[in-house]
Parts: structure tokens; sequence; C-alpha cells
């Protein structure tokens, strides 16, 4: 009988159905609120240790701007996750993570990593507002915009990830002028990453990239195609020490190189288009010897390379000699990505910025793109708020001032044009990628003549350019069509041209607490219900 009673236990083992596999989530650029005052790098720094602490959290690495933390349960379980911070934004980061289930061809793992992970943030959050910081950040304003958040998380690779690029030497005298250029990750932590690359059908290669930027000898001699995943670069910065491991720059040659980051831009390759951040490396070399072998006198290049968060990787190599009659190296090539194959990365859960207050205001300029006259201005005034509702007094071109009441969900309205719910990431969670549920269509072209339909999507991060400033910005696109509705008058042509739709990209911004720019345009269709084609845009703020 207790042969039978234990068999039946272990079959009602077997048969319970495993625990299912989440989606990792990240918390990204959270917004720091503290009980007065603006915190210090160092008090945020304390307050973040301490609430890992007090949740069995050890933290295992400490550099300016970035904590690395363990947590150990029952010695079988480990996650380890990255905490970047400034004064104004914390992230919390999944790195790695042992016996947790974790499936980087999805990026699932374990629901108790989720878990743990949002005990994690709870518990910073109410360290941080317990901080009593130093003088208030000053009120922003039309004439000085937020700054950009000083932290972007690029994905780090998976194993399995890989990249097939076309490279192109012109000057190649040994062999074909375009081979292709393969990819794959071996192995990836956050201190270093193990690829294999493959070039023209030849044997792998193994090259070690780590946090050091260097000059590698794959192929035409290439630079840290992984620069973005280690180390987050702004704009205009350089780029200090670079270390050269191209055996082109030994012996007979001694070569110096120096680079900076210049900026953000949209790139075109074989994959796709891609907003990538570009930056300009410049190398040089000499004979290291006064007489003897070596075969040249100086010289120089210069190599621009293009980064996408979106690919992980470098996207674009473009490598020109700039004097000298000839190179240690070649010196003049192209390597451009034809595709490639990522897993999905984490779940990336965006903040939620602060909530207006009674007073903030804004000014859009509303104008037709395709008409020069026809400008108008919306001026926008919180009268109340309170965590389920916003009250906010609009006019438009100076004239009456009507009242409205936003609460959550995902609405369209006239406000001197059709626009979609302004204050979107005060009310909802905002998950890149995610689809937006259920929108109403509130104009009145869409309740008499017309049935209008909308569907929307959380696209992207981006930084926007508007009138009042330069921002990052959330986007969202929404696609809303219309038809005509039961009953509508004419003949059957005429109710064909009310068949339509536009799209309508929104950008918000978390500083400014409100969407920042509208830009509507009319896809198909000749009626329509409103005003299709526009371009609504920030002139000025103040907001506290």
């Amino acid at each position: 009988m207790r042969s039978v009673t234990a068999l039946a236990a272990l079959l009602a083992v077997l048969a319970t159905p495993a625990r299912a596999l989440d989606q990792i989530v990240n918390y990204e650029n959270v917004a720091i609120a503290v009980r007065s005052g603006a915190p210090s790098a160092a008090q945020v720094r304390e307050a973040n240790m301490a609430a890992g602490k007090a949740r069995q959290w050890q933290f295992t690495d400490d550099t300016p701007g970035k904590l690395f933390a363990v947590l150990r349960v029952r010695e079988r379980h480990e996650i380890h996750v990255l905490i970047p911070y400034d004064q104004r934004y914390y992230s919390v980061l999944y790195e790695s993570s042992v016996n947790m289930n974790y499936r980087p061809q999805d990026g699932t793992i374990h629901s108790n990593y989720n878990r743990w992970v949002g005990d994690l943030v709870n518990t910073i959050n109410a360290s941080l507002s317990r901080i009593s910081g130093g003088a208030a950040a000053s009120v922003a304003s039309a004439t000085g915009p937020p700054p950009v958040p000083g932290y972007t998380a690029v994905p780090m690779p998976k194993v399995g990830d890989s990249w097939t690029y076309r490279l192109t030497e012109p000057d190649r005298r040994d062999g074909p002028t375009e081979r292709g250029y393969v990819v794959t990750i071996g192995a990836a932590s956050r201190n270093e990453i193990l690829d294999q690359v493959a070039v023209g059908g030849s044997r792998s290669i193994g090259t070690r990239h780590t946090r050091g930027i260097q000059v590698f000898a794959q192929a035409a001699g290439i630079f840290s195609p992984y620069l973005m995943v280690f180390e987050n670069r702004s704009p205009g910065s350089g780029l200090g020490s670079i270390g050269i491991a191209d055996p082109a720059c030994s012996g007979q040659y001694l070569c110096e190189v120096s680079g900076r980051v210049v900026g953000e831009e949209t790139v075109t390759v074989p994959a796709g288009k891609f907003v990538a951040s570009k930056v300009v490396i410049e190398q040089s070399w000499r004979p290291a010897f006064t007489s003897g072998a070596s075969s040249s006198g100086p010289g120089a290049r210069v190599i621009t390379i293009w980064y996408s968060p979106e690919a992980r990787r470098a996207i674009k190599y473009s490598s020109r000699l700039s004097f000298g009659d000839a190179a240690p190296m070649e010196a003049n090539f192209d390597l451009e990505l034809a595709s490639y194959r990522v897993a999905p990365g984490p779940v990336r859960v965006l903040a939620a910025p602060k909530p207006p207050q009674a007073g903030d205001n804004w000014t859009y300029r509303v104008t037709d793109p395709k008409r020069a006259q026809g400008q108008r201005s919306v001026f926008v005034q919180v009268a109340s708020v309170t965590p389920a509702l916003i009250v906010e007094h609009v006019s438009v071109q100076g004239g009456f001032t009507q009242p409205w009441r936003h609460a959550r969900g995902g609405y369209l309205i006239p406000q001197g044009a059709s626009v979609f719910s302004p204050y979107l990431p005060q009310f909802e969670k905002i998950t890149l990628g995610e689809a937006l549920g259920y929108m109403e269509s509130t104009d009145p072209g869409c309740r008499g003549q017309f049935v209008c339909q909308a569907k929307g999507r959380i696209v992207s991060e981006e930084v926007v350019d508007v009138a009042a400033g330069r921002f990052p910005a959330i986007k969202v696109v929404v696609e809303q069509t219309w038809r005509p509705a039961a009953g509508a008058i004419g003949d059957a042509k005429e109710l064909e041209r009310m068949n339509g739709a536009r799209t309508l990209t929104v950008w918000y911004s978390n500083d400014l607490k409100r969407a920042v720019k509208y830009e509507s345009r009319l896809t198909s269709g000749e009626r329509m219900p409103m005003e299709a084609n526009f371009d609504l845009e920030l002139m000025s703020y103040q907001v506290k």
C-alpha cells in the first residue's frame, strides 16, 4: 500500500505542469523621486545599496554611476543585475543568471526573476523617497531644455547571435574584391564577448572583445565592434586611450589611433535602415626604423563606424586612406551589414513621468505641411491633478478656453487638431514594442457619417527636435481607419471616397510630462472625418 501511495505521489508530481517562463522585465530610466531638493549621486548610490542589502542582494562591483548586484537564493538560484544611475534616473537591467531557466533565444526566464527584481525596485523607490537633497533643480523653460538622460542600454548579444556582412576591398590584388563576412557569438558576459569570424567561407577565427577600446586585425582591420554594448558614449566625447591589436602595427611600423563620437544619424545598409551612433577613428603610421626593410613611408587612414542598438553591433565600417602611398593594412574598404539574427531582448518597461502640477503649461503650433498658411497656436494649462484624472484648459488661437479631462485609456480628441492621448505615459505602463489596447475616437467627424477605428503600438525611444528644444522621447504610432457609416448619404462612388486611413506619430517627453510632437499623414482616401495632414509641435513650456 505504501508503494502505491508513493507511486501516486510521484505521478502527481510528474503530471504537474512546469512553471511558465516570463519575459524578462528591465526597468529603464526610472525617475528618482525624493522627499525634498535634488539628491547627489552619492545619495542615490547609498539608497540603492541600502535597498539591495535589505533584500539580501550583494554588490559585487562598484564603479562611478554603476552598481553590479547579485541575489543568491537557497544556494541554488542566482541572478545578476546592472544598476546604472545618476542624480535623476536609475535602471535595473538583467545581466546573467544561474539555474533560472533563462532562454536567450526568446528572452524568457523563471517567473521568480521578475518578482524578485520588482521587489528590489519597490524597495529602492522607498529608500530614495526618504532622501532630503540639496537645492531643487530650476524650473524648465523653452530656453533651457532638460538634459538627455545619461544612460542608454544596448542589449548584450546572446550566444548564437549572428551577423552577415558584405566586405568590399577595391584595392585587393590577391583575391576577389567582394567577400562575405560572417560573425557568430560563442560566449558573452558583461565583461567580455567571444565571437567567431569567417571571411569568404574560410575557417572561422575567434576574437575576444572586452571593455577596452581596440583596433583589431579581423579581415581588413576593424575597430571595437561592440563599443556601444560595453560603454555608453555621448556625442562629442573623445574615446581616450585606444589599444592596437593589429599585427600590421608591430615590427616595421608604429601606429597611433584617436577617435571621437560624432553623433546620431540614420544609415542605410543592405540589411535595412537603422538609427545609429557615428564614430570616427583616425589612425596614422610611420616606419619604426629610419632605414631598413620598411617598404613605405608614413601614412594615415580614417575609419567611420556606425553602431546600432537594434542590431547590437557595428553595422557599417568605411575606411579610407587619407595620405601616404601604401599602408601596412587594407586601408580602403567598406564593411556593410547584409543580414542578422539576434535573440529577442528583455521586455523594456519604461518609467512613468512625474505627474504635472496645476499651472504647468505648454504652447504648440499646428501647421499643414502642404499649405504655407493656416498656422494656429494651441495653449494648454493644467487646472488640477489627481492619480486618476488630469484636468486642463485648452485655447486655440487665443480663443475660447475649453476644459478637458484626461484619464486612463487611449483616445483621439480634437484639440486644435485630432490628437491622441496627450498624457498616455502618466496613466499607462509603457512597454517598448507593445500594442496599445482599445482606442476611442471622439472626433465629431467620427460620430456622423463615418465609422472610425484605430490601433497603435509603442515603437521606440528616440530624441526628437521641436521648436522648444531637443528632448528624449517615447515614440508611439497610431493607425486610424474610417469608412462610411450605415445610412451615409451618397452614391457608390462617393461612398467609396469615404474609405480612408492616416498614420499619427506621437512623441512623449517624460521630462515635460506631456506629448511634445504630433505628425499626422493621410495614407489613403479622399474624404476625411478630420484634418488628416498636420504637424503639431511644442513651441514653449513651463513645468514645475
